[in-house]
């Protein structure tokens, strides 16, 4: 089966994830920017990444829309984002958010980090607004006070190891 990876990336974790699939799967690698109907359709299956804004990854939405009127293909996506990879609550969430009740795409999560460098204007007001509000608590515990930390600065949790559920479940298939 022909496999691509397509990512969405706006501060380089999503693509730095991408490449490592890539590789692994020895497969093609596109920004989305560059796909159209014929690229999807050139493809047996689609590994799509994004980071979360909002809850949301990014652009997923636009690919099932064009993915709807070829069905055949076989959709594996990921998300990124600075939540950590032990946050169920959250991960949880985000899951609901982007695959209703009944949609059993793959879905896989990767942490990533911050970079306020590469993030727009509101993006990086929300984070320092979050990471101030999250300092100011009263009654904060280590745990939220270490977070909040965290939220201030540019990060970069990424892991080659966290892509490995996903290389094997894509190698299976």
């Amino acid at each position: 089966m022909k496999k691509i990876v397509i990512y969405r990336s706006k501060t380089g974790f999503t693509k730095k994830y991408a490449e490592w699939i890539s590789n692994e799967l020895s497969c093609d690698l596109c920004d989305c920017k560059k796909v159209n109907q014929t690229v999807l359709e050139t493809y047996d299956v689609i590994i799509y990444g994004a980071g979360i804004m909002a809850g949301q990854i990014k652009g997923f939405k636009q690919l099932k829309e064009s993915l709807a009127s070829i069905p055949s293909k076989k959709l594996v996506v990921f998300a990124t984002g600075a939540t950590k990879m032990d946050d169920e609550k959250a991960l949880t969430a985000i899951r609901q958010a982007n695959f209703p009740d009944g949609d059993n795409t793959p879905y896989f999560y990767f942490t990533g980090g911050l970079n306020y460098e590469k993030m727009g204007f509101f993006g990086r007001s929300m984070m320092k607004m979050m990471s101030s509000a999250m300092a100011k608590k009263k009654d904060a515990t280590e745990e939220e006070k270490a977070e909040a930390q965290a939220m201030s600065q540019s990060s970069d949790y990424s892991d080659k190891e966290y892509i490995k559920p996903l290389v094997e479940y894509v190698s299976k298939m």
